[in-house]
């Protein structure tokens, strides 16, 4: 579904911006900024599960 939704918006040409990397763009083609962005999703994956078990935890 994601990748659907990526190439909808640069077949659009529509970009996104974001609080926490403000040079992000989904037209850039470095394998560098590739990675780094691929590492920021799963970094933030990670911290919402750990929210929910977190919160989880407090109401059992």
């Amino acid at each position: 579904m994601k990748v659907l939704v990526h190439r909808e918006l640069k077949k659009h040409g529509v970009d996104i911006r974001s609080i926490e990397q403000p040079q992000y763009s989904i037209h850039k083609k470095d394998p560098s900024d590739f990675l780094i962005n691929g590492l920021m999703e799963l970094l933030d994956q990670y911290q919402r599960l750990e929210i929910s078990l977190n919160f989880i935890q407090l109401f059992s």
